[in-house]
C-alpha cells in the first residue's frame, strides 16, 4: 500500500473536490490501494486560519476533523524525531507548518501530495 501526506491545500481542495485539485491528485485521493495521511500540523494550521478568519470551513473545527477520520484519512503525529530532523533542514521555506511537513514526508517515506514546488528543494518525494 501506497502512503500519501497530503499538504493542508490538498486536502481542503479534496474534501471539497474543488477544480484547483491536479488530475494527479484526484486520482491519487480515489484509489482504494492508497493511504491517504493528514498531518496533525495540518489540523494546527487549519486552526489557526481559522482564529485569523482567513479560513471558513463551514463547520467546526471538530466537525471537519470526524469527517477527515470518517473518509478514512489516517492522522499523523509529530513526534520528537520529526522535530529534530526539522530543526537540520535549511531555510529554502519558512512556513513552519510546510517544514513539518518536509520533515514528516522525509523521515517516514511518504509521498507528499502537494502543489508547492519549494519542497522539492529539500528532496521530497512529491506528487501533483
Amino acid at each position: 500500500m501506497t502512503r500519501f501526506l497530503l499538504d493542508t491545500h490538498t486536502l481542503l481542495w479534496l474534501l471539497a473536490d474543488d477544480p484547483q485539485l491536479s488530475a494527479e491528485a484526484r486520482r491519487i485521493g480515489s484509489q482504494p490501494d492508497h493511504q491517504l495521511i493528514v498531518s496533525i500540523v495540518s489540523f494546527w494550521e487549519i486552526a489557526i486560519k481559522i482564529s485569523q478568519k482567513k479560513l471558513d470551513l463551514g463547520c467546526s473545527l471538530d466537525q471537519f476533523i470526524q469527517r477527515v477520520r470518517g473518509a478514512g484519512v489516517t492522522v499523523w503525529n509529530l513526534e520528537p524525531d520529526h522535530v529534530i530532523y526539522l530543526s537540520t533542514l535549511q531555510f529554502h521555506h519558512f512556513d513552519p507548518f510546510d517544514r513539518a511537513l518536509a520533515a514528516q514526508s522525509i523521515l517516514d517515506g511518504l509521498l507528499l501530495v502537494s502543489c508547492d514546488k519549494v519542497f522539492d528543494l529539500y528532496g521530497v518525494e512529491r506528487r501533483w
